[in-house]
């Protein structure tokens, strides 16, 4: 995981149970063997938070990444690119960049992961605005249940100048990466059951501070079930899915 304050889950775990202890102008560069110099001449922010998570999640799982399967899951996609783009086609002789055009589309972050690892497994991405991070998780869920295959989820957000809702909220960069598997290994932290709930109710964060930045992007969302899996403890997460049904989550530590 990565967000403002938060440089890591094992970094993260303290300050998400004692969250006087947190401080959200604290922010540590993204550091990933992945992200070299080349690669961030050729990426954005948004994509980099996207690498980032992944590459921190499959740390020491020995997990195959070149066949692991992908979910990216975004709210708004990288609206800066697509701002660029625009811009230069009202200018004269339309010089849209080549790097720009290959990277608007919502899957660049996916595509680009899957070349650093030389993945041949499928990538899904989803888009579903604020209940993205929902959305994608059901996703991944059932995708290793069904399949018996390890997912490799990413929910990632990251500001841009332009907004799709002028009324929502100022997005802090944030990433968080779920390695999902259809049985338990050493390194499990916790097993998890999805099911989807009629109503919208939703999980609150306690912490004024840490509740104002769980509601301002999708993927920082994650932060109810983010602090259910720092306190180990059997619980109960719900998570806005739709304008009529939340996910619910039950977790249960290993």
């Amino acid at each position: 995981m990565y967000g403002p304050g938060l440089p890591g889950w094992d970094e993260s775990i303290p300050l998400l149970l004692a969250p006087e202890t947190y401080n959200e102008d604290l922010v540590r560069p993204l550091q990933s063997t992945f992200l070299t110099s080349s690669i961030k001449r050729r990426t954005t922010q948004h994509m980099q938070l996207a690498i980032h998570a992944a590459e921190k999640a499959l740390e020491g799982t020995g997990t195959d990444r070149s066949s692991i399967e992908l979910v990216f899951a975004t709210s708004e996609g990288d609206l800066d690119i697509a701002h660029h783009i625009f811009y230069s086609l009202t200018l004269e002789g339309k010089p849209v960049s080549p790097m720009k055009f290959q990277n608007v589309i919502l899957n660049a972050a996916a595509g680009h992961l899957g070349i650093l690892m030389k993945n041949t497994a499928s990538a899904t991405t989803v888009t579903a605005a604020s209940n993205s991070l929902a959305v994608g998780l059901l996703q991944s869920y059932t995708t290793a249940l069904t399949e018996s295959l390890p997912i490799l989820y990413v929910a990632y957000d990251a500001p841009s100048i332009l907004k799709m809702d002028p009324k929502s909220k100022p997005i802090d960069p944030f990433a968080v990466s779920f390695l999902f598997r259809p049985e338990p290994s050493d390194r499990s932290i916790a097993s998890i059951r999805l099911n989807l709930l009629d109503g919208t109710d939703s999980t609150p964060v306690d912490d004024p501070v840490l509740a104002q930045i769980s509601k301002r992007s999708s993927a920082a969302g994650s932060l109810p079930l983010l602090i259910a899996l720092a306190k180990k403890q059997r619980a109960m997460v719900a998570l806005p899915y739709s304008n009529s049904q939340s996910l619910n989550i039950e977790v249960t530590p290993c």
